[in-house]
């Protein structure tokens, strides 16, 4: 009689924390109902919440434009329009993300994919002069759509797995300051195109078994007043 009482007090409290971790993640979805912009304004989503930590987001419509100004975890975003990422950060932490408008992020901000199932990607034209970005646990972080970048940046892709994926990136330039990619624990930093670095400095690392900067078309460089 113990024993059959013990098994139904774990199964019941097995299935309150499934029911309770269940309740709190959802698929929150852009209505453009409250400033038709802003994440941070609950009145544009259909909950009328925010979405947060455990939430996927979904903003449909190929018009208009949605800026961030703020820290933002999401669990991962499927995005049909212009995302300005003009403040902060945006990390997504399972399955895959995708920015299927324009992507701009201002310098002095980050990108962020972290965990074995996820993934963030913008195939369309992208500038992230000034960004950095971090893959960390496994997840690939892709934005073909970059061309050129420039300023301060660090690009770090850290863990089995991880991956930092910039095939369309050709010139870079550190306009005097430095651009650092950093690969460790098994990472890969792919900057597999880039064939031109000017004005300015970078520091690349490879730290650990199987990490990998790949700079293999890198064919000029040109330091800062010839440092």
């Amino acid at each position: 009689m113990r024993k059959e009482s013990s098994f139904l007090n774990l199964t019941i409290a097995s299935l309150l924390a499934f029911t309770l971790t269940s309740s709190f993640a959802a698929t929150i979805s852009w209505t453009g109902g409250g400033d038709g912009t802003s994440w941070s304004d609950s009145h544009n989503w259909d909950s009328n919440a925010v979405p947060g930590t455990a939430d996927d987001a979904v903003i449909s419509g190929a018009n208009g434009t949605v800026n961030v100004n703020s820290a933002v975890t999401i669990r991962s975003l499927q995005c049909q329009r212009a995302f300005n990422l003009v403040g902060g950060s945006f990390t997504v932490t399972a399955g895959a993300s995708q920015v299927q408008g324009h992507l701009t992020a201002s310098a002095g901000t980050s990108l962020t994919a972290s965990g074995a199932s996820a993934s963030f990607t913008c195939s369309n034209l992208v500038n992230i002069d000034g960004t950095s970005l971090y893959a960390s646990g496994g997840a690939v972080l892709s934005v073909p759509g970059a061309g050129s970048a420039s300023g301060r940046m660090v690009w770090q892709a850290d863990g089995a797995g991880s991956r930092i994926v910039l095939p369309g990136l050709t010139n870079l330039t550190s306009t005097g300051t430095w651009i650092e990619p950093y690969a460790s624990n098994g990472g890969r930093v792919e900057l597999t195109n880039v064939t031109r670095w000017v004005d300015g400095w970078f520091y690349v690392i490879a730290d650990g078994p199987s990490s990998v900067v790949d700079l293999s078309e890198l064919r000029s460089y040109q330091p800062l007043n010839g440092y």
